[in-house]
């Protein structure tokens, strides 16, 4: 519905086909929304064919794995020539890395005991675009996705990711009480 996007204030696409992500892509940039896209699975179907949704896409967030798949060696081969899209490699246990124009920025993980991995990426993804819709830049929406992962895969079962107020007592352990005041509910 396309109604329903003009209405949003941004728009994530995950995990769909083509043609419905290019039309969504689309609408929402027309509607001047910002575009999250990840391809997930649909990254084996190659960046040739992916292509014209990441062109529409502020940022594209995408695990090293989907990265071998979507046949891009080298991230930064994403990132076109003018404008400002961003690549986010989720890395697991390695943390995160934004990569633009005139930026490459690598966010460790937070040291917890993995129990279950399933659902890591979903739970950065929301924790990221957390951060974007909250604005706390970049680097800040990287370490709460970051955040969000790690409280995930201390957890066993792919939907056991945490609430808001797990996410900003953790960061608050963790050292991070600025941004975690800056993310929560108002």
């Amino acid at each position: 519905d396309t109604d329903y996007i003009r209405r949003a204030k941004i728009l994530y696409i995950g995990e769909a086909v083509r043609e419905v992500a290019l039309k969504a892509a689309s609408e929402a940039r027309k509607a001047g929304l910002k575009v999250i896209y990840g391809p997930g699975i649909f990254s084996s179907m190659g960046v040739d064919y992916l292509g014209p949704v990441i062109e529409l896409s502020d940022y594209v967030i995408i695990s090293s794995r989907e990265l071998r798949m979507l046949g891009v060696e080298d991230p930064s081969e994403l990132i076109p020539e003018q404008g400002s899209r961003r690549i986010v490699v989720t890395l697991g246990a390695r943390g995160s890395m934004l990569l633009g124009r005139g930026v490459s920025e690598l966010v460790p993980s937070f040291n917890v005991r993995a129990i279950d991995t399933t659902g890591a990426g979903n739970a950065f993804t929301a924790g990221f675009i957390l951060g974007i819709m909250r604005g706390v830049g970049e680097r800040e929406s990287l370490i709460i996705g970051n955040a969000a992962a790690a409280l995930k895969v201390e957890r066993l079962g792919p939907r056991a990711s945490p609430k808001l107020f797990e996410l900003t007592s953790f960061l608050r352990r963790m050292g991070f009480g600025t941004l975690a005041e800056l993310v929560e509910e108002r």
